[in-house]
């Protein structure tokens, strides 16, 4: 059994596929919200981490006084990946891994958006991180570039960086395999001009792709947190 920090910037415990799996699984997590107040504990205490998505935009509120601790993250990622110890960054977490290892974090030059499910593909470095082409979850405006010394695990036909591996044990993915459908279309709820964003798919086709790509998208991420947590 590991000790796994849960980092979720300024919401307090979610509802996801991560933590879900890895608490039946066996695991112990613990939430932590940055963003609420709540101090990043020591490396020692933890076995790993997942750094999760959210709203904030890195590129323009890591030095905003109402969203300090957005540095405070990019800090302890650095020294995390430092040590050697498992992490996965999903969507922004993804972001400050990057950021952590000196890239630089910022939307596309058109502004699009990536929001609902698109096709990613594994790159000729992806060792098997994908065995093979699958439509993933996104809701994103801003993607990495690729830090130096990290591989490149998958690409995809608007943000080209999908996925990256810094060593051997840690991982960022831009993409949402830990959302469950009702999840997204909540969101959907709580922000009603999501899908008139530019590059934003339209309600009704995120909800019948849904239907087709989403259990192999869960079924992938199962073996993924599998591999990850047991390197």
């Amino acid at each position: 059994m590991k000790r796994v920090l849960l980092v979720d910037h300024a919401v307090s415990k979610r509802d996801d596929r991560a933590s879900s799996y890895l608490a039946e699984s066996g695991h112990e997590i613990v939430w932590r919200s940055p963003g609420q107040g709540d101090a990043l504990p020591p490396l020692a205490d933890f076995d790993a981490v997942v750094l999760y998505g959210g709203a904030e935009m890195l590129s323009t509120d890591i030095d905003k006084p109402e969203t300090s601790y957005l540095r405070r993250e990019v800090d302890y990622v650095e020294r995390w990946l430092a040590a050697g110890k498992p992490y996965l960054g999903i969507c922004l977490g993804s972001q400050i891994m990057a950021k952590a290892l000196g890239a630089e974090v910022r939307p596309r030059e058109d502004r699009l958006y990536e929001l609902g499910f698109v096709r990613i593909e594994p790159t000729a470095q992806g060792n098997g991180f994908l065995p093979e082409a699958l439509h993933v979850y996104h809701w994103h405006q801003e993607g990495f570039e690729l830090p130096a010394g990290v591989e490149h695990l998958a690409t995809g036909p608007v943000f080209p960086h999908q996925a990256m591996r810094y060593g051997d044990r840690a991982y960022g993915i831009q993409f949402h395999p830990e959302v469950w459908p009702r999840t997204f279309q909540r969101w959907l709820d709580e922000v009603p001009d999501a899908t008139t964003r530019p590059g934003a798919q339209p309600r009704e086709k995120q909800v019948a792709d849904a239907a087709l790509y989403d259990t192999a998208m869960y079924a992938w991420f199962r073996g993924f947190l599998d591999r990850w947590i047991g390197e």
